[in-house]
């Protein structure tokens, strides 16, 4: 992954460009980091694109359990626990 930042403001706000390992890009705005101190800064901004490229990758399919597949076109009915 790769940070380009293209702007910061006088309050820590600001925009950046992403590149995952795949070489795709994203954008991503920011706020509130801590602008009076580059190693800080910098590791406010890598957490904020590590949660950026986890939120926007692409969900994994689910392997579907035989049992559930099973069930498909089954009607079935669902015992009621009646709590007194």
């Amino acid at each position: 992954m790769k940070i380009k930042v293209v702007s910061v403001d006088d309050f820590g706000g600001g925009y950046c460009v992403i590149t995952r390992d795949d070489g795709s890009t994203f954008g991503q705005q920011f706020k509130e980091l801590p602008i009076e101190d580059a190693t800080a800064f910098d590791t406010a901004l890598v957490r904020v694109a590590d949660e950026a490229v986890v939120r926007t990758c692409a969900p994994a399919a689910k392997v579907k359990d035989p049992g559930v597949i099973a069930r498909i076109g089954e009607e079935w009915d669902v015992a009621k626990d009646v709590a007194k």
